[in-house]
């Protein structure tokens, strides 16, 4: 069976955009699925067994995936805070993670790394961003619209 709408907007594709994922590197959308457990992760999770052998094709548009994930590495530092971590670290090569934690800064109220970087044939670049500190450099209507940190 394979489904012709994205399993994250539930919009049909056009003839481009589709993305079937590849079974072998399921694992971080697995994970993500069973820490979210919404209506999309529980789906997913019901249906693993199908999904991996490939009685069950799912496609998704490369963006909404990405979307999907982002919010879920910002739920957990979230969890983080509230379990008593003090200094939280959460990687990912997108921005989108960066402005969600901002927005989200306060409700974390720790010290938050974001850990980003870029590798290349010849040189590997790694930074940490301190989100804390970014975000108390902010002006106030800084803080309440993302778009104005352009």
């Amino acid at each position: 069976m394979i489904l012709d709408y994205c399993i994250f907007c539930s919009q049909k594709f056009s003839k481009t955009g589709a993305v079937v994922p590849d079974v072998s590197k399921l694992s971080s959308l697995l994970e993500a699925s069973r820490q979210r457990l919404d209506v999309i992760g529980r789906l997913i999770i019901e249906h693993e067994k199908e999904i991996v052998s490939g009685e069950v094709t799912f496609r998704y548009h490369r963006n909404c995936r990405a979307t999907y994930c982002s919010k879920t590495l910002v739920l957990h530092a979230c969890a983080a805070a509230n379990t008593g971590a003090k200094v939280i670290v959460v990687c990912s090569p997108g921005t989108d993670v960066l402005l969600l934690l901002l927005h989200h800064w306060p409700t974390i109220n720790k010290g938050v790394y974001f850990l980003t970087g870029k590798g290349g044939k010849y040189t590997i670049v790694i930074r940490y961003i301190l989100v804390h500190i970014l975000y108390n450099s902010l002006t106030k209507l800084q803080h309440t619209s993302p778009t104005l940190l352009y």
